[in-house]
């Protein structure tokens, strides 16, 4: 079974020729990064069937800032390695940027594996103080 795309997307494009190895990697890392979106974007206990799905609400990161950079850092890595079953081996890094202290940003590097193929990745994301992540690739 490839894992080269969510079940989602490979309903939408069943019976469609397949792609090459370059591209697949390419059209996979946009599709683990819009799935990194949703999953960092959603809070923990907003869905009932998995409530440890996504990251804790906001408030708790302001209240222990910056005692709460490692815990966040924690949650992301122990978020996507549960919920992103494409990417292996997740190190979250935070990066400390001068002057911004609305915003915590976070490099994330990981193994992305498709079809047996392994390619080292990195991206960045942030979570803003009303708790809203971004995700860059």
């Amino acid at each position: 079974m490839s894992m080269g795309a969510t079940l989602f997307e490979r309903l939408l494009t069943a019976g469609a020729p397949s792609r090459s190895t370059g591209s697949d990697q390419r059209a996979a890392l946009q599709s683990v990064l819009a799935n990194l979106r949703d999953i960092l974007g959603t809070r923990q206990g907003s869905s009932a069937a998995q409530p440890d799905l996504g990251l804790p609400p906001p408030n708790e990161l302001r209240q222990n800032y910056p005692a709460s950079i490692g815990e966040m850092q924690k949650a992301i890595a122990e978020t996507i390695t549960r919920y992103e079953p494409r990417l292996r081996e997740v190190k979250v890094t935070y990066i400390q940027i001068e002057n911004e202290r609305l915003t915590v940003h976070f490099q994330v590097a990981a193994a992305l594996v498709i079809d047996g193929h392994r390619q080292m990745v990195a991206f960045e994301t942030c979570v803003d103080h009303a708790g809203k992540v971004k995700v860059e690739g």
